[in-house]
């Protein structure tokens, strides 16, 4: 399990700059809340639909849900430190993104993942291109070009 701080954004947010904000943090991903629910935007889905339509916001993109935990429920279900970290990564295992929300605050959310692929993609910078089928970085590559897997996608930059 691993944690890590994303920033908070605005369901009116547009994606430029949003993409602005995860370039500024040095992450790929980002958090909006609706009323009491919590979303992740990742940065390859803000790339591409900044091609498709340059005016859009964070509204028109997929977005993932991700769990509230309640720290204090979880520290007294179990005693000692270690096994309250194995009730926290049980509450996120039953999540439907392996993500949980732990701290809010106006800027920024603290959240822990049981995926290293999703702390990896998140923890990192995002990248200017990636493939508009697969959402895979394309290091170097030409906004419009075919994707290097030849994979029947397109080069979306931003």
């Amino acid at each position: 399990m691993e944690t890590l701080s994303l920033p908070m954004i605005k369901v009116e947010d547009s994606l430029r700059d949003v993409i602005k904000l995860m370039r500024a943090t040095s992450r790929s991903g980002a958090v909006f809340r609706e009323g009491n629910k919590y979303w992740l935007v990742k940065a390859p889905d803000v790339v591409i639909h900044i091609r498709m339509d340059p005016e859009a916001t964070i509204s028109s993109l997929p977005h993932a849900p991700i769990r509230e935990i309640d720290v204090a429920r979880v520290a007294r279900k179990t005693p000692g430190p270690t096994l309250h970290l194995r009730s926290l990564a049980d509450e996120l295992t039953q999540s439907e993104t392996g993500l949980g929300v732990l701290v809010e605050s106006e800027k920024q959310v603290v959240v822990a993942t049981v995926s290293e692929d999703l702390h990896t993609l998140l923890f990192s910078g995002p990248r200017d291109c990636y493939c508009s089928k697969t959402g895979d970085p394309v290091p170097g590559g030409t906004d419009g070009a075919p994707c290097p897997e030849r994979d029947g996608g397109t080069v979306c930059c931003g």
